[in-house]
């Protein structure tokens, strides 16, 4: 609950005491609008959460070196593993070598340009082999520094 508070006062208050009595309503105003809008924080986050969580597509973050930033349940399930399981792996253990190591070429190539890169693989996964239709993306911060790669792949 938000609003404007009005301080209650003693009929006989000195000035001192109603100064105060403003200020500290003042606070616990600010306070509560501060609490309301962390609170809607948490519930964008959670949104947010859940929409990358349950999306019908297989999303990966990665950092630039290959490691492992976030999965979504779907890329996660499509490793045979739970995401918290996946994060801070490189792409080096995840992936049988020659694989790794085109994944990290593209990363690389997907870094260096403005351009989404996609591509289509035959990949054997934990549902089995099948062909996957996959887009990279480089990644920045609020900064506008490069943070890493995302890669959402559909089956």
């Amino acid at each position: 609950m938000l609003g404007d508070f009005t301080a209650i006062m003693a009929k006989n208050a000195s000035f001192k005491q109603e100064v105060t009595a403003e200020l500290y309503t003042k606070q616990l105003g600010i306070m509560l609008k501060q609490k309301q809008m962390e609170a809607d924080l948490r519930a964008s986050e959670e949104q947010y959460k859940n929409l990358f969580d349950y999306s019908g597509l297989a999303i990966g973050f990665y950092k630039p070196d290959g490691e492992v930033i976030s999965y979504n349940k779907k890329a996660a399930a499509n490793m045979g593993k739970r995401a918290d399981e996946l994060i801070g792996k490189s792409i080096y253990q995840l992936f049988p070598a020659a694989d790794a190591k085109k994944y990290m070429e593209r990363i690389t190539k997907a870094l260096a340009s403005d351009e989404t890169q996609i591509y289509e693989d035959c990949i054997a996964l934990s549902p089995g082999e099948d062909w996957y239709a996959s887009t990279f993306k480089r990644i920045r911060d609020a900064n506008g520094e490069l943070i890493g790669v995302q890669i959402i792949s559909q089956n």
